[in-house]
């Protein structure tokens, strides 16, 4: 079966990761953009969409390919993360103002016209934009998974608390380890 109802929502992982904790967060993130990008290869190859959520930090004339370019050039822990998780041509966008992927986006408009019923979130922080991201897709009643090694958070507490939020609201907690395979999504 095709994952063609499916997307995987990759969160603020297009992130220069210049404020103060961000060393603590590249620690986390490198290794789950790692296991972020085996899932994403299998996901595609079963026909699932791919949208990057990501921040505008700020800087309301962004674009995204701008701001993967800009994040690309460094020589630092930011430039691997885009490494390891770059956009693909066939790969969609939305940048966001605040925690929420959903929030003042066209989000669920792009999800809907495409019929995605179910989505996989994967990203930085745990604890803000991956939990506000999914606290509204639960709110709009799509079919949710959250690979708890797909996400980072600076503190390893506030990634743990933030999925037990998660799993406290049923949402399909999940490992993706070494099994990046097609039906990851659990629709095969």
């Amino acid at each position: 079966m095709t994952q063609d109802r499916t997307a995987l929502l990759l969160i603020d992982v297009v992130n220069p990761l210049d404020f103060p904790e961000a060393d603590a967060l590249a620690r986390h993130a490198i290794p789950a953009a790692e296991r972020v990008a085996a899932l994403k290869r299998g996901m595609k190859a079963s026909g699932a969409t791919v949208v990057y959520v990501n921040d505008n930090f700020g800087d309301w004339s962004s674009d995204f390919s701008g701001l993967v370019r800009r994040v690309r050039s460094g020589q630092n822990d930011a430039a691997r993360i885009v490494e390891l998780l770059a956009p693909e041509d066939d790969d969609l966008y939305v940048l966001k103002p605040r925690h929420s992927g959903f929030y003042a986006t066209p989000l669920d408009e792009l999800l809907r016209s495409r019929e995605i019923q179910r989505l996989v979130l994967c990203g930085f922080q745990t604890h803000m934009c991956v939990l506000f991201t999914a606290h509204d897709a639960y709110i709009r009643q799509y079919d949710l998974r959250v690979p708890a090694d797909g996400s980072a958070s600076e503190r390893p507490e506030l990634h743990r608390n933030a999925m037990a939020l998660l799993d406290e609201l049923g949402v399909d907690i999940a490992e993706i380890g070494d099994h990046a395979a097609p039906d990851f999504a659990g629709i095969a």
